[in-house]
């Protein structure tokens, strides 16, 4: 499968990269400009490595074994055109041990030297040398002759709904075997180690999803094997398009209309648990009309610029909330994660002589609060003329209607809530905002002496 192609440092040209899951039929095929094929083969390794392999997410240095060490086999060819075979310990410093030694032509596997054994851990590699001592072929491969299992649990990538969970991972080796994190690494895991296995439990954080550890046997004098543990997560965060966030989080972040605006810069960065884990990336309010990502096979991180959504129908202004989703296809399945959450908030402001309000709407079920407080406890000492205006806007079946849908968040400055202005700048905000969210409403507030005084621009506290 085909992913995004990426710039090389060769001026002029591109990479492509592709992901090949049939085994039977490794090849590249291109067009070129006169529409003919052009196939790019990818031959199958000649020699490969048999035995108890433990899977983990080391991806340089070689596979690793457990138990009894690999055998070699040979895909194409025979044995009788190899000549020697060399094994030796993979590192750097001096006086790595180092060893040689034909193969059995009658052999289908060749067997390691019992040294490997004997030495219990080791990185090793394997070279390869024809009839004339030209280079053939080399791997490299671990092996540690106690280690029998690093099982890590299947779980769901994606969060659930209160965020992801701390993960116990077991690793079980021999008796007279330790594991520790590997040089230069301090993650925050609980380690509890005893005879014959050691428990990891690993937080819910992005920076413990993939730490390196160290396994090696008790009075080896160093001679360890390094192993690296992936806890397959995703995590999101806002930030702005030029700069990765500096957290990441697994809950749904706020954002408002304004953040999709041009001139805003915002954007959501996705971190995917490892480089080339998402085929496909969408990004959206709804499947149908959502935005294909482009996913760089090298990198983990997405930056989805909201501006690039400023022209969705979902952003119309209107009082309320919708969600902000994106759509992950993978090798393993399909996820929809919704990353955040848009509070369309409408906010209008009123004035009456010396009193200026804001007053702004969002999702409820009908509560008008004024300076935090409840509408009839904070204008409880206010002029009866002053709440005899209030319960009339309140009292309009329009307002009424509205109301049983709406919360109303008013906040005052200037004068007292013992006087009529705060009341009247109050009601003149809260009719602009309702006006706003429903322009039906205009006339008919305006005729019921709800217009107030014109306030052109955000006033100064």
């Amino acid at each position: 499968m085909p992913t995004t192609a990426e710039p090389v440092f060769l001026d002029g040209y591109m990479a492509h990269f592709f992901n090949l899951h049939d085994e039977e039929s490794r090849c590249i095929a291109f067009l070129d400009g006169h529409d003919r094929s052009i196939t790019v083969g990818s031959p199958c390794p000649q020699f490969s490595l048999l035995g108890d392999e433990i899977q983990d997410a080391s991806e340089q240095l070689g596979p690793l074994f457990g138990g009894s060490p690999p055998k070699i086999t040979i895909e194409n060819g025979q044995w009788s055109e190899i000549r020697t075979i060399v094994v030796g310990q993979e590192g750097s410093g001096r006086r790595r041990w180092r060893d040689s030694f034909e193969p059995k032509a009658d052999q289908a596997q060749q067997e390691l030297p019992n040294e490997i054994l004997k030495r219990k851990a080791g990185w090793y590699f394997l070279r390869f040398y024809d009839s004339t001592g030209a280079l053939l072929d080399s791997l490299d491969f671990r092996f540690v002759a106690g280690l029998k299992q690093i099982p890590i649990a299947t779980a769901d990538p994606v969060p659930p709904p209160g965020g992801h969970v701390a993960q116990t991972v077991e690793i079980l080796h021999d008796a007279g075997y330790k594991v520790m994190p590997a040089a230069h690494e301090s993650p925050d895991v609980t380690v509890e180690h005893s005879s014959e296995k050691t428990i990891l439990t690993i937080p819910p954080t992005a920076g413990c999803d993939c730490t390196r550890w160290r396994i090696q046997p008790l009075n080896s004098g160093g001679n360890g094997v390094e192993f690296t543990l992936l806890i397959e997560r995703f995590w999101w965060a806002r930030s702005t398009d030029d700069k990765e966030p500096g957290r990441w989080g697994d809950r749904c972040v706020e954002l408002t209309p304004e953040d999709f605006t041009a001139a805003s810069g915002k954007a959501i960065w996705l971190r995917l648990p490892k480089p080339r884990w998402a085929n496909n990336i969408f990004a959206g309010f709804t499947k149908e009309r959502a935005r294909k990502l482009p996913v760089k096979v090298t990198e983990r991180d997405v930056c989805i610029s909201l501006p690039d959504f400023s022209g969705a129908q979902e952003l119309d202004g209107r009082a309320g909330k919708c969600s902000f989703w994106v759509w992950l296809e993978t090798k393993h399945g399909d996820y929809e994660v919704p990353v955040a959450q848009v509070y369309q908030h409408v906010i209008r402001w009123g004035r009456y002589k010396t009193a200026i309000a804001k007053a702004g709407l969002q999702t409820g079920s009908g509560d008008i609060k004024v300076n935090g407080m409840l509408v009839d406890q904070y204008f409880r000492h206010a002029p009866r003329k002053a709440q005899l205006f209030l319960r009339k806007f309140c009292a309009l079946p329009e307002v009424k209607r509205i109301l049983s849908e709406l919360d109303i968040d008013v906040t005052i400055w200037g004068s007292n809530p013992t006087t009529i202005r705060q009341t009247k700048a109050a009601v003149h905000a809260m009719a602009r905002a309702l006006w706003t969210y429903d322009h039906k409403l205009k006339r008919v507030l305006r005729q019921a002496g709800f217009g107030g005084t014109r306030v052109p621009r955000k006033p100064r506290r």
